[in-house]
C-alpha cells in the first residue's frame, strides 16, 4: 500500500469519525444543555411568579385584618367603649361578615393568579 494513500485514507477516516462524533455526541449535548438551561430559567420564573402571588395574598390578608381591626375599634367607640372591646352580636356580626368577604376576595385573587 502506498504510504501517501494510507495517510490520506487515515485522515479521511479520522475526519469521518470526528464528524460522526460531533453530530452524534457534541451537538446533541449542546442542545440538551441549552434545553436544560431554558427549562431551569422557566422554572425560576414560575417560582418567582408563585412567590409574588403568595406575597400579594399575604398583603391582601394583612389589609383585610387591618380593616377588620379598625372597623371593630370603630364599633367599640360607637358603643362608648375602648378599642378592642367585647361587642354585642348586632355590632360584631357585620364586622365579621365584612372580614370574611375580604378574605374570600383575597383567596379569589390568589386563585386567579
Amino acid at each position: 500500500m502506498n504510504p501517501v494513500y494510507a495517510g490520506v485514507s487515515f485522515t479521511l477516516i479520522a475526519i469521518g469519525i470526528y464528524t460522526v462524533y460531533q453530530s452524534a455526541v457534541v451537538i446533541p449535548r449542546e442542545e440538551i444543555t441549552a434545553k436544560e438551561e431554558q427549562l431551569k430559567a422557566e422554572q425560576q420564573e414560575a417560582t418567582l411568579k408563585e412567590e409574588r402571588r403568595q406575597a400579594r395574598y399575604g398583603e391582601c390578608l394583612s389589609s383585610a385584618w387591618r380593616q377588620y381591626s379598625s372597623a371593630w375599634d370603630s364599633q367599640c367607640e360607637l358603643a362608648g367603649e375602648e378599642a378592642d372591646c367585647t361587642l354585642p352580636k348586632y355590632r360584631y356580626e357585620p364586622v365579621e361578615a365584612d372580614y370574611v368577604r375580604e378574605k374570600e376576595m383575597c383567596l379569589a385573587v390568589l386563585k386567579a393568579g
